[in-house]
């Protein structure tokens, strides 16, 4: 468990950290790449996890633009679609960890996992429905609208804190159960 969610903690912190100069410094491909790679040590032992290792991989080759284009105007369905594939890996993933919390008899590590999905999942599907909105309004610099798109990316920024604290406690499965 260690090394597997060693690298889906840190394949997930790559996609989520941007260090644009002229080119992505932290490339998401290598991200999703960490992220396959950690799934594919679990799959021997939690087939379930076929479908986000299969999404991992798509979305590394699908997110190699990132490395050279930015998210402008022009490019808003192709980010659209990446974050669309984003939640869907995250909710195969989400899928994968409760397998793994239920064959460990772990029912508080269920539960939560459990709960961080739910609030996860609407919590981006909510902003993928203001975005468009929010999009045209920052245009028109509306301060109310500047402040709505702030908060919703600070809320975002704490629910991916959240899942990558939760990916943290699953590093540790090997080391409580020992």
């Amino acid at each position: 468990m260690r090394t597997a969610f060693g690298r889906i903690f840190w394949g997930f912190l790559l996609v989520l950290i941007d260090i644009d100069v002229f080119i992505d410094l932290l490339p998401n491909p290598v991200g999703y790449l960490l992220i396959f790679s950690g799934i594919a040590i679990l799959l021997d032992k939690y087939p379930i996890g076929k479908k986000a290792y299969t999404t991992a991989i798509l979305l590394t080759i699908v997110s190699i633009p990132t490395i050279f284009i930015h998210a402008t105007e022009k490019w808003w369905v192709y980010a659209f679609g990446l974050g669309a594939l984003k939640l869907l890996l995250v909710f195969f993933l989400f899928q994968l960890m409760l397998e793994i919390a239920r064959v460990q008899d772990d029912a508080q590590l269920f539960r939560k996992t459990s709960s961080t999905m739910k609030f996860y999942m609407i919590s981006f599907i909510l902003v993928y429905i203001a975005t468009p909105f929010t999009i045209n309004s920052v245009n028109q610099f509306n301060s109310t609208s500047l402040a709505f798109a702030t908060i919703l990316a600070v809320a975002i920024l704490i629910v991916e804190i959240i899942f990558l604290l939760l990916l943290l406690k699953f590093r540790h499965l090997d080391e409580e159960t020992a």
